[in-house]
């Protein structure tokens, strides 16, 4: 759950804020990238950028002489990599749940593609196996599909499949693949 999370990120950057406030060591102050990178990873932009400006609120408590200006340059440095390092994370975090919801749905139709599918399968008879539970399998064929793709071309079939798709799925009970 989310606030299970935060409530990681919270916890691992207030244990990092007391070893470094002990300490004042760099490779310390490096430990406040971990929780950046998880809050960035599971909150998107907003978890890296809320986690980075706490670690920096940290970092200057933790260590005064930063309060003092002008910073110095490896002040700025470690302030600017803290900000860069949640945004980074949470862009490949984005990305990879694009890419993930790419690799399992059809381009045309936006429904599961045959890959999601056969992993919903195994997955689906290991339970019924596991719980001695039927499992029931529904096979469709849409009549006259290539004739209109043929007739009116593929990107109105796809919508097509869509619709059907999406009607079918609005009848079955939630959990169903």
């Amino acid at each position: 759950p989310r606030w299970l999370a935060w409530g990681i990120v919270m916890a691992a950057l207030a244990v990092i804020f007391a070893v470094d406030r002990a300490t004042a060591l760099a490779p310390v102050q490096h430990l406040y990238y971990l929780p950046i990178i998880l809050a960035g990873f599971r909150f998107s932009y907003s978890g890296g950028a809320s986690a980075a400006a706490a670690a920096i609120l940290l970092y200057h408590v933790a260590n005064p002489r930063v309060m003092t200006f002008p910073y110095g340059e490896t002040d700025l440095v470690q302030i600017a990599l803290f900000m860069a390092v949640g945004f980074t994370s949470a862009k490949l975090a984005n990305d990879s749940r694009r890419l993930h919801r790419l690799a399992i749905t059809d381009d045309l139709t936006g429904l599961h593609n045959l890959r999601s599918f056969e992993a919903h399968l195994r997955t689906l008879i290991r339970g019924a196996v596991l719980h001695a539970l039927p499992i029931a399998l529904l096979v469709l064929d849409l009549d006259r599909l290539k004739s209109l793709n043929d007739t009116h071309g593929h990107l109105a079939g796809a919508e097509a499949v869509r619709t059907v798709g999406r009607l079918i799925a609005e009848g079955m009970p939630v959990g169903t693949v």
